[in-house]
């Protein structure tokens, strides 16, 4: 299985269309989830078991890849590291697309 971000009760083809792939569930549970505990973050970790977020949600969850990111740089080796840094990019550079539509809402899980 997959963790991805979809918008939730999409309107529009393009809403229809939005997705992020985020990471399969075994990369989240052995890379993510530990990086995200050591750093105590709020949001990521619920990324597992899924969560809705809304387009004020935007800059914490940001902030959190950001901090997820420095810190896998440190312990991760460079494959790992390359293959979430690229998944934070994407996430980062897309996710606010998202909320074009006001009340938009985002399904991360």
């Amino acid at each position: 299985m997959s963790i991805m971000a979809i918008i939730q009760d999409p309107k529009t083809d393009e809403e229809k269309s939005f997705s992020i792939p985020l990471a399969s569930e075994k990369f989240f549970e052995d890379i993510w989830e530990p990086l995200a505990e050591e750093l105590e973050l709020q949001w990521i970790p619920t990324f597992l078991s899924g969560v809705d977020v809304i387009e004020d949600d935007l800059d914490d969850i940001v902030s959190e890849l950001e901090k997820l990111e420095v810190l896998a740089k440190e312990k991760l080796n460079q494959d790992n590291f390359s293959q979430l840094q690229e998944r934070i990019k994407l996430i980062k550079d897309k996710l606010p697309g998202a909320f074009k539509r006001v009340g938009a809402v985002v399904f991360i899980g």
